[in-house]
């Protein structure tokens, strides 16, 4: 697999992708099916926002966002730095994943 891309799984509701050489799979279900947001840390430390979505009659699509640390402690989501991915294979279809 090569980097910036994925592999959705509608049988299980995982995606699998690529990110400057490091494999994440992310469980789907954790989020809304919709629009589920959630986040990742690469083996540098740095974590990045995580994106997936899929409307009906859409292709799914997956996005990785910069974060910026608050003085609180929180993040805010830096859309300044934004990783489109393409979806190479998707395993089952849409009625799968939604049902």
């Amino acid at each position: 697999m090569e980097n910036e891309t994925a592999i959705l799984n509608c049988l299980t509701k995982r995606i699998q992708f690529k990110f400057k050489d490091e494999l994440f799979n992310i469980d789907l279900t954790e989020g809304d099916l919709h629009d589920s947001w959630n986040s990742i840390t690469l083996k540098d430390g740095t974590t990045l926002d995580f994106n997936f979505g899929w409307e009906e009659d859409e292709l799914p699509n997956l996005s990785l966002y910069g974060l910026t640390l608050l003085d609180d402690g929180s993040f805010e989501i830096n859309y300044r730095i934004s990783y489109n991915f393409e979806i190479i294979e998707i395993i089952g279809t849409q009625d799968n994943y939604f049902n």
